[in-house]
């Protein structure tokens, strides 16, 4: 209700001033900031761990050449901890096939001789730490084996 004795521009005036303090702008606004807000600190732990993956990702270029001798008896070369490998590559340099498993015997595949395996695990979380190798009964062989880190 208009007090007595005000004008009607003042009256106006009045409610333009009570309008903008809660028109339906300045609350969608509010709103929408509030939003932007949550959103913004809800995604910087995602944003966090994203960065550690791509980084996980990356591998340094650096090489680590080996030589194995494989001979009836189950072996292992066990990476450098400090840097496990995103791939490898292994070359069969012997006459005898040999078999070989990475980060465990279970799952042991066979490379014939002069034949050559690229591993990669760019992409996975399970690096390689570990190269399982082993021949055949009566036999021996050389394998040659490149880490990358």
């Amino acid at each position: 209700m208009p007090e007595k004795g005000m004008k009607k521009t003042q009256i106006v005036e009045q409610k333009k001033d009570d309008d903008d303090f809660m028109n339906i702008d300045s609350i969608m606004n509010m709103m929408m900031t509030m939003m932007m807000m949550t959103m913004a600190i809800n995604m910087t732990p995602l944003a966090q761990n994203a960065n550690k993956y791509f980084a996980a990702q990356q591998s340094d270029g650096k090489q680590e050449p080996k030589e194995l001798i494989a001979d009836p008896m189950l072996r292992v070369y066990q990476v450098n901890a400090g840097k496990p490998w995103t791939s490898a590559v292994i070359y069969n340099w012997g006459s005898y096939p040999v078999k070989i498993g990475f980060n465990s015997a279970d799952q042991m595949f066979q490379i014939d001789p002069g034949q050559i395996y690229n591993a990669s695990r760019v992409g996975t979380s399970m690096r390689i730490i570990a190269v399982y190798y082993q021949c055949l009964p009566g036999q021996s062989t050389t394998v040659r084996v490149t880490g990358e880190y």
